[in-house]
C-alpha cells in the first residue's frame, strides 16, 4: 500500500501553459507510469482561476477528483507567490477521496447547501472510515457560518472540518472554486477523506493581541453586530480611531479592520477567536465575516508582525508534532490574506518556518478570505469554527 504526492507551480503569462507546466511538474514527482490520479488540488491567484487553467491541467492528467480555490497568493516549495497556479496531485491505494459541488449558493438556503454537500459525499462513502472533510467556498455569501452549520448537522458536531473561503487579489470582486472540469463562482466544493491508515495533525493560530478594555455584544443577529455595550456597534472603533466610521464605510475589509479585528474571548480556549469587520451599515451595525453571538465578550485586537510570525511558526510545529510517531506524507496550509497584507515583505520570514519544517515533504498553501478549523478545548468537543486572520496548518501522515 502506498500514497504518492507531487506538487508543481508555474506563473507563465499564458494561463493554459502555466497550468499544464505546473501539472507536468507535479506528475513527474509522482514517479508513476500512469497519468491517472485520485485527487488534484488546485490553488491559484485570480488571474489563473479560469477555464484555460482547467483545460491545461486536464490535458496532462485524468483526475478522479479535482478541487481547489482562488486566492490572494499561493505557497509552495518555490516560495510565496502573489501570481500563479499550484497543483498537488495524489495517487493512493490507501486513501479514498469523495468530492461534491453545491451551486448556486445565492439562490439556496446556505444551511441546506452545507447539508447537501455533506450528504452527497457521505452516501458515496458507504462504510468507509471517515477522517475529515475539507471545503472551499465562495466567500461572497450572506453568512458563511450557515453553510458550515449545515455541514456539521450532517457530519456531526465533533467531526473535523477544515477549509477556506476563496478570494482574489484584494479587489473582493471574484471568489472562485475549482471542481473537476470547470471553475465556479457562487459555489462550494467539498472533499471527504476516508482511510484506515491516515493520521493528521492540525493547528490554527493568529498572533493578534487584545487592545483596551473588554466589551459586551448586547445585540446581534448572525454575523451582524447591532449593539456593543448598548451603543451602536461601530462606536467601539470610534473609541480608539477618529476616522473609523469613514474608513469602515468606504472600504471592504479596510486597513483598520485588518489591523484591528474584533476578538471574541473563548474562556475554555484561553484565546480570542477573530472576526473581521467587512463593512459598516447605515444604522451603525457592523457586518462581520462570521457569527458573533449575543452576550459575547469582545475586545479590539492588534496585529504585529513578530507575533503573527511566531503564531504561524507555532501552528506549523504543533501540526507536525501531533503526528511525530508517523511519517508525514504531505501538508496543506490555509493562510489569511489579512496576514499577507500585514506582514508585507516579512511574509518571507513566515515562509522560512514552513520550509524548515517541511523541507522534504510535499506541501501547498493558499491565502484565503477566511479559514475553517476545529477548536481544541474539551468544552468545544472539537467543533469546527470559522477563523479570520489565522494560519491553519494540516499535516497528513501514515
Amino acid at each position: 500500500m502506498a500514497t504518492h504526492i507531487g506538487v508543481g507551480f508555474n506563473n507563465n503569462d499564458d494561463v493554459f501553459k502555466a497550468a499544464r507546466e505546473a501539472t507536468i511538474s507535479a506528475i513527474t514527482r509522482l514517479n508513476q507510469k500512469s497519468n491517472d490520479v485520485d485527487l488534484a488540488i488546485v490553488f491559484a491567484s485570480i488571474e489563473f482561476s479560469n477555464a484555460k487553467a482547467i483545460r491545461g491541467i486536464n490535458s496532462v492528467i485524468n483526475a478522479r477528483n479535482l478541487i481547489g480555490s482562488s486566492g490572494a497568493g499561493v505557497i509552495t516549495h518555490f516560495g510565496i507567490e502573489r501570481r500563479g497556479i499550484a497543483v498537488m496531485l495524489i495517487s493512493s491505494d490507501e486513501i479514498q477521496f469523495i468530492s461534491s459541488l453545491q451551486k448556486p449558493l445565492s439562490q439556496n438556503d446556505l444551511f441546506e447547501a452545507g447539508q447537501n454537500l455533506a450528504t452527497d459525499c457521505l452516501e458515496r462513502a458507504k462504510s468507509a472510515q471517515r477522517n475529515m472533510f475539507i471545503m472551499f467556498s465562495d466567500a461572497r455569501i450572506a453568512n458563511p457560518t450557515d453553510i458550515l452549520s449545515g455541514l456539521k448537522a450532517k457530519l456531526g458536531r465533533s467531526f473535523p472540518i477544515f477549509g477556506s473561503f476563496a478570494t482574489d487579489n484584494f479587489c473582493f470582486k471574484n471568489s472562485l472554486v475549482f471542481y473537476n472540469n470547470s471553475v465556479y463562482a457562487d459555489a462550494a466544493v467539498g472533499l471527504l477523506i476516508c482511510s484506515r491508515t491516515l493520521h493528521f495533525g492540525k493547528d490554527s493560530k493568529h498572533g493578534w493581541v487584545p487592545l483596551g478594555r473588554m466589551h459586551e455584544v448586547t445585540s446581534s443577529s448572525g454575523n451582524i453586530i447591532e449593539k456593543i455595550d448598548n451603543q451602536p456597534a461601530f462606536k467601539v472603533y470610534e473609541e480608539y480611531f477618529d476616522q473609523a466610521k469613514k474608513e469602515l464605510q468606504d472600504n471592504v475589509l479596510s486597513h483598520i479592520a485588518i489591523l484591528y479585528p474584533l476578538g471574541m474571548y473563548l474562556e475554555a480556549e484561553k484565546e480570542y477567536l477573530l472576526r473581521n469587520v467587512l463593512s459598516l451599515k447605515a444604522d451603525g451595525s457592523l457586518f462581520c465575516q462570521a457569527d458573533v453571538p449575543q452576550n459575547s465578550q469582545i475586545k479590539l485586537m492588534m496585529g504585529t508582525k513578530d507575533k503573527c510570525i511566531a503564531a504561524s511558526t507555532q501552528a506549523i510545529w504543533s501540526a507536525a508534532d501531533q503526528v511525530r510517531t508517523k511519517k508525514i506524507i504531505f501538508a496543506l496550509m490555509f493562510n489569511s490574506l489579512s496576514r499577507l497584507k500585514l506582514l508585507g515583505r516579512t511574509i518571507d520570514d513566515e515562509f522560512l518556518s514552513i520550509k524548515q519544517q517541511f523541507e522534504n515533504i510535499p506541501f501547498m498553501g493558499i491565502f484565503s478570505f477566511a479559514e475553517i478549523s476545529p477548536l481544541k478545548a474539551l468544552d468545544y468537543m472539537g467543533e469546527s469554527y470559522i477563523h479570520n486572520e489565522s494560519f491553519l496548518a494540516l499535516t497528513f501522515a501514515t
